[in-house]
């Protein structure tokens, strides 16, 4: 940018052919994306820890979108990102002001869903995708989809999606058996 290279139709280029690449690709990905962030996510950072599905942040992270102290705007997911995340209000609070995010403040406004302390994170992070981990992936997968799904549809046509999705999933063998473990369970414990 300082050379002048990335101006004009060079940086629209270099976003779409490069830098917008990588949020396109991790909406494709059906397994759920988690980001463990251990210091300033900013600018780029910040769009990067966004476009994952959840984050879990050290106690020294912060969070800031640098865009328009450099007088641009977010290009690579940000603000797309950010407003479903807390909201429209919050997102150009952020946004607009170029402050610095703590994680106290990230916590509490559900951009992260843990701060912990810079020793612990990555064994705190591993951990949480462990719980994830235990579930069919079959099931992961359809309730990542339901929830971007749910973000650009109606109800009657979400309701559609997502009754087709539980018919392909009742028909995989985690289910089947999952199902066959709790019509057991209650036979040895019947209701009183």
């Amino acid at each position: 940018m300082a050379d002048g290279k990335l101006a004009s139709w060079d940086m629209k280029r270099f976003l779409w052919d490069h830098v917008q690449r990588l949020p396109l690709l991790m909406q494709d990905i059906d397994k759920p994306i988690l980001a463990a962030i251990d210091g300033p996510a900013h600018g780029g950072g910040f769009d990067l820890a966004l476009a994952c599905d959840l984050r879990i942040a050290s106690e020294r992270a912060t969070f800031c979108a640098t865009y328009v102290k450099i007088g641009l705007a977010p290009g690579n997911g940000s603000a797309y990102f950010l407003t479903r995340c807390i909201g429209t209000t919050r997102a150009l609070d952020i946004l607009l002001t170029g402050r610095v995010v703590t994680m106290k403040e990230a916590f509490n406004l559900g951009l992260v869903q843990a701060v912990v302390p810079p020793e612990r994170l990555l064994e705190d992070t591993f951990e949480y995708a462990g719980k994830m981990a235990e579930w069919p992936l079959e099931s992961l997968r359809a309730v990542k989809r339901a929830v971007y799904h749910g973000l650009h549809s109606d109800l009657r046509g979400h309701l559609d999606y997502m009754s087709s999705q539980l018919a392909l999933l009742t028909q995989t063998p985690e289910h089947r058996k999952a199902v066959q473990e709790f019509a057991n369970k209650n036979k040895q414990n019947p209701p009183r």
